[in-house]
């Protein structure tokens, strides 16, 4: 952690100039390996900002795809129709029983 400038030179002594510079040369390194480790922290949130971003784009594209998708399908729909299946029911009864009279009629003996 790097303090103020204030804090660093709040009890200094006056130096040499070959002291100063290599003070300087290590406040300098100091300050450059947070800078770097604050960058390195500012590029993975750029990635992860632009992964995300991705993906968002990729569901809208996916989420319009399948929205075309219906409405292709509900131009191309056809109506379904209800069978009535009265009439048949009816029709199959009579037959069985013209089937039974005949039966009945041809063999009137054996009943």
């Amino acid at each position: 952690m790097i303090l103020p400038i204030s804090a660093h030179f709040a009890f200094a002594l006056p130096l040499k100039p070959t002291q100063r510079q290599a003070q300087i040369k290590q406040e300098k390194a100091l300050i450059d390996a947070e800078l770097e480790q604050r960058w390195q922290h500012v590029w993975r949130t750029y990635d992860k900002s632009s992964q995300e971003s991705k993906k968002a784009e990729r569901y809208a594209q996916e989420q319009c795809d399948l929205l075309r998708t219906l409405e292709d399908l509900a131009a191309t729909e056809r109506t379904m129709y209800e069978l009535d299946n009265h009439k048949d029911q009816i029709m199959t009864v009579f037959k069985l029983a013209l089937a039974n009279a005949v039966m009945w009629m041809w063999n009137p003996m054996q009943a």
